[in-house]
């Protein structure tokens, strides 16, 4: 069984402050959320999510047990506060191939670069073109595609000097936020802290299935890298 579970934080609060400016602190947060050895006997790993619609911060989690969430809300939630959860499983057996969501996901979009004759380092990809062009090289093997909607140019007819309108194609897709995070990690078996930087875009569009049980994969897994950090937790929505 899968879980999908979401809660906001409080920004007032001090703990709510720290898990919203550090991903090492909420990833701990979560991975608290389950008892000690429990997700050892478990497929998968819990996924996470903060989405940042000011004033609203909501902290959403995949996992294949049921989070207890409690300690989040005694240091980062409101007084009387509950939290959500649903199982996953019924939505996701209700997808088929063909069906469009609107969709919305986290991603550390990252190439690697030239091999000169070995694995080449991994380089984040920063401008909105590059980190557009991520996603679409990569959604077919996640389970979906990306259609295209038609977009309204107005342009000045070079014959009759007046305005026309045409339409343009494009992916619906878009990135709406992109930040570059820098927070400090520290190992087990660390004697000082490490600064960690991930590159982080927020993507929103709509998406075609097709592949049923990879995008199933993907929803339960997770996309891309920097999962613990709160990246590649892909949600559907009914599109627009």
């Amino acid at each position: 069984m899968t879980w999908f579970a979401a809660m906001n934080i409080n920004p007032q609060r001090r703990g709510g402050r720290k898990l919203i400016s550090s991903p090492q602190a909420m990833h701990a947060a979560v991975m608290s959320a389950f008892e000690p050895g429990s997700l050892d006997s478990v497929e998968g790993r819990p996924l996470w999510r903060l989405d940042i619609d000011k004033p609203v911060y909501r902290l959403y989690i995949v996992s294949p047990l049921r989070p207890d969430l409690h300690h989040i809300i005694e240091q980062a939630g409101w007084q009387g506060q509950r939290w959500d959860t649903t199982p996953y499983t019924p939505f996701l057996d209700r997808l088929r191939q063909g069906q469009r969501w609107g969709f919305r996901f986290t991603a550390n979009p990252t190439k690697r670069g030239p091999s000169h004759g070995g694995r080449g380092e991994l380089q984040p990809q920063k401008s909105v073109t590059k980190q557009t062009q991520w996603l679409l090289e990569r959604s077919s093997k996640w389970g979906f595609t990306i259609p295209d909607i038609e977009i309204p140019r107005t342009m000045i007819s070079p014959t009759e000097g007046s305005e026309t309108d045409s339409l343009l194609t494009s992916p619906d897709v878009k990135v709406t936020s992109r930040e570059e995070k820098r927070f400090s990690r520290r190992g087990a078996t660390d004697k000082k802290a490490s600064t960690v930087t991930i590159v982080q875009a927020q993507y929103e569009g709509t998406l075609e299935i097709s592949d049923v049980d990879a995008l199933r994969y993907s929803l339960t897994n997770g996309i891309g890298r920097g999962k613990a950090y709160g990246c590649g937790l892909l949600t559907l929505k009914e599109p627009r």
